[in-house]
């Protein structure tokens, strides 16, 4: 449907910043999701370039793609219903601020907490294990091979907090 030159590279011009986000998309997905095929970041995040040169800026896609099709989030960030971190689908999209995005992944279960947390160096039974001990802090750092100040800051239940 493109019926003049945007920009873009040698043998893909596109009419629109929505064609060529819209390029990018693939729509037969089949949970509903429409998946970013273009540049995806650790994590699942698309990446996308918005505008044009000069004035052209790196994007998250689904940000990006809310911008072109929706308008201008105003300094909200762009948020998933379906927690589909590669999803561009407008619909899917919703705006908030952070904490409202924050509070949505608690509520969701999504945060990276425990285990799941990537540099975590304890499993929740250790944590139990921890508790349970009456050894002082400095042997059971030891022992486990952490830090004194994250023995104490679980015994405290400063961190941790979701495991009983």
């Amino acid at each position: 449907q493109c019926s003049g030159t945007f920009r873009g590279y040698p043998g893909n011009a596109y009419c629109s910043t929505q064609c060529q986000l819209g390029a990018n998309i693939d729509k037969s997905n089949a949970d509903g999701c429409w998946l970013w095929t273009g540049y995806i970041r650790p994590g699942g995040y698309g990446e996308a370039y918005f505008g044009q040169k000069p004035n052209r800026v790196r994007l998250l896609a689904h940000r990006a793609v809310y911008e072109a099709f929706v308008g201008d989030p105003a300094g909200n960030v762009v948020c998933h219903r379906c927690d589909n971190p590669g999803c561009v689908r407008v619909d899917h999209l919703f705006l908030g601020t952070i904490a409202d995005n924050t509070r949505d992944r608690d509520q969701k279960g999504r945060q990276a907490r425990g285990e799941r947390n990537g540099p975590a160096k304890l499993t929740e039974s250790q944590v139990r294990a921890i508790r349970a001990d009456a050894r002082g802090v400095r042997k059971l750092s030891k022992a486990y091979g952490v830090a004194q100040t994250t023995i104490g800051s679980i015994k405290k239940r400063k961190t941790w907090k979701h495991v009983e």
